[in-house]
């Protein structure tokens, strides 16, 4: 049904969405990319179509395109800094990417959202570590230690791998 609605009315960018939807749902993730980009050359001021590309190229692993929509869907004012899960989605995104100056404004809007996640805090402060930030990360570390006691041997081993 949706491809015959795509051929009545191929410049409505709902048929591509909807369709790829379907196609996710089955498996078909190259198909689904194809239909969500053509869903965002239709019409390239909907964040939400630019958000599910991001996550589509995610799931495909090509993350640095899934970087890119996020970004694009962010800027359009889809609002997934604003909700943990969509933030540690894209969070996923920077990780795969090794992109830890990145990370670092991720996670200090997820620690916002969850001030008492000690793995978000962990996080943070490996992310500090890997960019030579050792001040920040011993405060990132002490923060694991106050929010999650049972891991002060972790944190004091890992501390002792700083300069």
């Amino acid at each position: 049904i949706l491809e015959k609605a795509i051929q009545l009315s191929q410049t409505n960018q709902q048929g591509y969405s909807n369709l790829a939807e379907v196609r996710l749902a089955q498996g078909k993730i190259g198909e689904t990319i194809n239909l969500l980009k053509k869903a965002v050359d239709l019409e390239p001021r909907l964040s939400h179509s630019h958000w599910y590309l991001a996550m589509a190229y995610s799931i495909a692993g090509q993350n640095q395109l899934a970087k890119e929509e996020a970004i694009k869907a962010g800027e359009l004012g889809y609002g997934w800094s604003n909700n943990i899960e969509n933030l540690k989605r894209v969070i996923d995104i920077y990780l795969a990417l090794n992109d830890n100056a990145g990370l670092v404004p991720l996670y200090l809007e997820a620690i916002k959202l969850q001030p008492n996640d000690a793995q978000l805090w962990a996080s943070l402060a490996a992310s500090y570590a890997n960019l030579g930030q050792y001040d920040k990360t011993r405060e990132a570390a002490a923060k694991v230690s106050e929010l999650d006691p049972d891991s002060q041997e972790k944190i004091k081993e890992f501390l002792k791998t700083l300069p």
